[in-house]
């Protein structure tokens, strides 16, 4: 069992609703505020802070994040949405086999690898005596978990004798993102397409991922942005930070770097398949007070 210990978000209640609603559709809240409210409510899916001075909802641009955001406490946030996770085996188990399971505990901001069993006939996977629905996007041997709470992916791991001792595999596919601009309290939900770069010889794993679709607080985003993270540690089929790790989130249009040179990255990843031919993985980019973005991610060669 692998863990990591998240740095905690300076948003306020982020963490705790972020992964665990990983499917759950938002909706707004709104609290009582005795001062005077200026401009409509947007509707932007932002719950709004309890005060007795001025409330101003500022509109922003379907382009980019806006310049300011007044009186916002806590984003209502959740990486994807079970709506557009449609359920789907994974090909590449003929029968009941162990999986590994990657998992974001909400409460303590551990992100780990725990295990679990897959059965294709149900498209389960189990994990402490709960099942959950796969949602394989077209991998055979990794796949997302619908519903899954705390457990966001799930991988069939290659097996230790089949990880190459040498040259590197190329793995492309997708990545649910989460993205905290905190100089706005602007959040970015959407799906990144993903390249997973796993190099045998050197013992490394870089991540990059590009062409942001998704919204700002319900408002469709049509911006740019890259995520990168780079010289993670490889181990036998694992991969995770160490003190070589980078990472940076760059080009969302209006919307801080997280680049400053203190970022701190976690995360943790599964190599799958009986050719080491897929992978899952969780990360995370905390640059302080210029944001955050936590990523899951399934790839296949």
């Amino acid at each position: 069992m692998f863990a990591h210990k998240f740095v905690k978000l300076g948003l306020v209640g982020f963490t705790f609703s972020v992964l665990s609603a990983c499917n759950a559709s938002q909706t707004e809240t709104s609290v009582s505020n005795s001062g005077t409210n200026t401009g409509p409510n947007t509707g932007d899916n932002v719950e709004r802070v309890v005060g007795s001075g001025n409330e101003q909802n500022v509109g922003f641009s379907t382009a980019q994040f806006p310049s300011a955001r007044i009186g916002v406490v806590a984003p209502n946030t959740a990486i994807g949405d079970a709506n557009d996770l449609l359920a789907a085996p994974l090909s590449g188990a003929s029968g009941v086999v162990p999986i590994s399971v990657l998992t974001f505990n909400t409460r303590n901001g551990d992100i780990r690898s725990v295990a679990g069993m897959y059965d294709p006939v149900s498209n389960e996977a189990t994990v402490s005596g709960n099942g959950y629905k796969v949602a394989a996007q077209g991998n055979r041997y990794a796949g997302k978990l619908i519903s899954g709470g705390d457990n966001l992916v799930a991988v069939i791991p290659t097996p230790n004798g089949m990880i190459p001792a040498s040259g590197s595999a190329t793995m492309r596919g997708s990545g649910d993102v989460i993205y905290v601009n905190t100089p706005t309290s602007q959040v970015f939900t959407g799906v990144m397409d993903a390249t997973v770069t796993a190099n045998f010889t050197q013992e490394s794993v870089n991540i990059t991922m590009s062409n942001p679709v998704g919204q700002i607080d319900g408002v469709a985003y049509s911006g740019g942005g890259i995520i990168a993270i780079n010289e993670l540690a490889l181990s036998g089929g694992v991969y995770q930070d160490d003190n070589r790790t980078t990472g940076s989130v760059t080009g969302f249009s209006g919307a801080a770097d997280l680049n400053s040179g203190s970022q701190i990255v976690n995360a943790l990843g599964v190599i799958g398949g009986p050719n080491a031919e897929e992978t899952a993985a969780i990360a995370q980019i905390n640059d302080r007070s210029n944001g955050t973005a936590i990523m899951r991610i399934t790839a296949q060669e």
